[in-house]
């Protein structure tokens, strides 16, 4: 990572302002010429410019191909006065994925099954990758994450809230109130932004608001609905029942996702387990569903998708879960459908 100052650089745009706090522009560097994205922090002393930018150098060790890349880093201010924090990172003149699902509302169009499946497998590898270094992000939400190569690429960015774990110590609550797990959901309303250490499994939090995230994206509706605490559960299980029947396998992983009790819910690293086996959607026919399947079943089992029990010889299995000749029927003559809002 080398050291660029603010002398280094053109402002060609400012994308972001929060004056006093933030700034997010476009800047193009004079010696190379390259078009990169600058992120200024402001801050009221040096231990807080010095703790910002540890953090940031030492993620610039990343080397995962869904996860930015940091440029560079440095302490800027007035005199001997520090001021604010630089740091410089990828551009993506293609947006985020909030501009893609904003897209996607306005044209009343829903995403592919394959597509969804395809951006949570690449998210969740790396947010994986992050977890096995013991750093959880705590701001994940759909500004955050960005689009790259013609969108089919995910790059997970803003790491300006992420924390090393440390042992079993609480952390600090930091994020986007409205992407809030429930447990920190509860801790806000308690004690705000900011406040004392909230002990709780910071990677299974982030889980949750990745599940909200790709919960958005599916159903092209916003997730303020489930800010209340009351009632919580039988909310988010209307809002999986509600998502379109394209979704049966986004269904399934979401519903584990978006878990209200913490302990109920996976880290990163289980969630990768467990959507590595998906099978791309597009790929999905009645030969490769049974050319991959464990052909042992009980008499009667119940379908993952509606529940009820069906016989052996109506039983399909897809990613590792029994579904009903009556679904898996319902869900191909779904595949090859445009669906509209």
């Amino acid at each position: 990572m080398e050291r660029i100052r603010e002398s280094d650089v053109r402002k060609e745009k400012v994308l972001y302002l929060q004056p006093g706090k933030v700034e997010v522009s476009v800047v193009t560097h004079f010696n190379t010429k390259a078009t990169i994205c600058m992120k200024k922090i402001f801050v009221d002393n040096i231990y807080e410019a010095t703790e910002i930018q540890s953090e940031f150098i030492a993620m610039a060790y990343f080397e995962h191909p869904n996860i930015l890349s940091l440029k560079g880093a440095s302490l800027e201010g007035n005199g001997k006065e520090i001021t604010h924090v630089l740091i410089y990172m990828d551009y993506f003149p293609e947006g985020d994925l909030e501009k893609h699902i904003q897209g996607a509302v306005n044209s009343r169009s829903y995403f592919s099954e394959e597509t969804v499946l395809e951006y949570l497998k690449q998210l969740v590898s790396g947010y994986s990758y992050m977890e096995k270094k013991n750093i959880a992000h705590r701001d994940i939400k759909p500004q955050n994450i960005f689009l790259s190569g013609n969108g089919k690429v995910l790059k997970i960015g803003d790491l300006g809230s992420a924390i090393k774990k440390e042992g079993n110590s609480g952390a600090t609550l930091t994020g986007t109130p409205l992407y809030l797990s429930p447990l920190l959901r509860k801790a806000l309303s308690l004690q705000g932004l900011g406040g004392m250490a909230v002990r709780h499994n910071i990677f299974k939090s982030d889980v949750y608001s990745l599940g909200l995230t790709l919960l958005y994206m599916a159903s092209l509706k916003p997730v303020s609905d489930l800010v209340q605490l009351d009632n919580l559960e039988s909310r988010i299980k209307q809002r999986l029942a509600d998502l379109p029947e394209q979704y049966p396998v986004l269904r399934q992983v979401l519903q584990s996702m978006l878990e209200v009790e913490e302990q109920l819910r996976p880290d990163f690293t289980e969630l990768n387990a467990m959507v590595s086996k998906v099978n791309k959607v597009d790929t999905l026919t009645t030969q490769t569903i049974i050319s991959t399947s464990v052909h042992v079943f009980l008499a009667n089992c119940k379908c993952s998708i509606c529940s009820l029990d069906s016989p052996e010889d109506q039983l399909y299995v897809f990613s590792n879960q029994m579904i009903c000749f009556k679904c898996y029927e319902s869900f191909m003559s779904q595949r090859h459908k445009t669906s509209k809002l």
